[in-house]
């Protein structure tokens, strides 16, 4: 944020102060009062403009340079409303809340995937475990009837069963800490 930039958004406000200003000039100077008072009065009026812009301005672009080195260090934008202080100007207040819905709209929609490919995965780990039971009454049905066309069979079972297997491993693939627990030991207690 310029100063340059905060002119001219500021630009009606001051047009309608240097109006109200030449305006006020001119009815006080009519009704005769001395010049140095007008002049006086006029850079009072003046001197507060200036400053009410002036710390509008420096409060604005604190809040935006900081929302804005903020937001390009973040890895994950959606949590800038967790960072960032709220802003004490309308406008900043008016981006707060918005950027805030827009956080939450976009956790409850990862909340929901996550919940579908949970649900996702539980339906694969359940059928693979409901595929295994044909597949182990096949094989036992093979081993007590032992021919070339059984053994045949037992060869594609065994390729099914494998990419059974592979499905299951793919699904499990983020949860491998639930299947393995490591351990330190000392080797001389064992």
């Amino acid at each position: 944020m310029t100063i340059l930039k905060c002119i001219k958004d500021k630009s009606i406000s001051i047009l309608i102060l240097l109006l109200t200003l030449i305006t006020t000039f001119m009815f006080i100077f009519l009704v005769e009062i001395n010049i140095n008072y007008i002049i006086f009065t006029e850079m009072i009026f003046l001197f507060n403009f200036i400053l009410i812009l002036v710390i509008d301005f420096i409060r604005r672009k604190k809040f935006y340079n900081d929302f804005i080195d903020t937001f390009s260090e973040l890895d994950e934008k959606s949590y800038i409303t967790e960072i960032i202080e709220i802003p004490n100007f309308i406008e900043g207040q008016i981006l707060y809340q918005s950027l805030k819905v827009e956080s939450k709209y976009i956790n409850d929609i990862t909340s929901g995937y996550n919940n579908k490919f949970k649900e996702y995965r539980q339906y694969i780990e359940t059928w693979v475990h409901e595929i295994k039971t044909p597949i182990s009454t096949s094989k036992l049905l093979i081993e007590n009837n032992k021919n070339i066309t059984t053994l045949s069979i037992e060869e594609e079972i065994d390729k099914i069963d494998d990419y059974i297997e592979q499905v299951f491993y793919v699904t499990k693939s983020d949860t491998v800490e639930k299947d393995y627990h490591k351990k330190n030991y000392i080797l001389n207690t064992l």
